[in-house]
């Protein structure tokens, strides 16, 4: 699917794991693929969500400033994704200084012009990801750097993003079925089978408003149409 969106890099960040981004790693170097894999993994912390890129061993805290050690211990990326999403704020500010990289795009958890407001004030450089659980989300948002190349080597691609100083953000949104649909898959996989009902009607409701919000037509969320370009 990365291919098929003309992608050149993707971050794999599995929650609490890398396993997925080494196995994905390996499928690209099997296949010969020209498509560059970024392992990484999304930890969740007593202050939310948190992502270290860049990655080669398993991070063991919990605790965010602990994670952030444990990253920048293996020369990572400390990156914070959907910033106003399960995070507290209050201590999430209390290390902006050591966050590299700010998700301003995310497809399934868009900010508000408020949210925005204070994420820019953070003067740390933005990205742009799909946050992709399914197939079909893969590559919906997406940070365009300019001058870099697919043979450019990993390091080059981490200067590339923490010194942006004009980056484009590209992209659409998730529709909200794909959200339930997720739930319903992690469900069934981790056997919690007493919210499969739950989770079925949800994902089942969610189709039918889209439906009829586009009056019977589901919108092609594979098209990029949101441009945003920050200097």
């Amino acid at each position: 699917m990365a291919r098929k969106r003309r992608l050149d890099i993707i971050g794999v960040t599995d929650h609490g794991t890398i396993r997925g981004g080494l196995e994905t790693q390996k499928m690209s170097r099997k296949l010969a693929s020209d498509v560059v894999v970024v392992v990484g993994a999304e930890i969740h912390t007593n202050a939310g969500d948190l992502v270290g890129l860049f990655l080669n061993e398993e991070i063991q805290g919990h605790n965010i400033e602990v994670v952030i050690d444990e990253i920048r211990t293996q020369d990572g990326l400390v990156f914070l994704p959907h910033p106003f999403k399960g995070h507290d704020i209050a201590q999430i500010q209390s290390v902006l200084d050591r966050i590299d990289l700010v998700e301003f795009l995310n497809a399934r958890a868009p900010l508000t012009p408020d949210e925005s407001q204070i994420v820019a004030s953070w003067n740390i450089p933005f990205v742009s990801s799909s946050d992709a659980h399914l197939a079909r989300e893969i590559g919906l948002c997406r940070t365009e750097i300019q001058s870099l190349q697919v043979k450019d080597d990993l390091e080059t691609v981490k200067k590339s993003l923490t010194n942006l100083s004009k980056q484009i953000l590209k992209g659409s949104f998730s529709p909200p079925y794909f959200e339930t649909m997720s739930q319903l898959i992690k469900s069934i996989k981790t056997k919690r089978y007493q919210r499969i009902p739950l989770f079925a009607l949800i994902h089942l409701r969610e189709i039918l408003k889209s439906v009829q919000k586009r009056r019977f037509q589901l919108p092609d969320y594979s098209n990029p149409t949101y441009y945003l370009q920050m200097k």
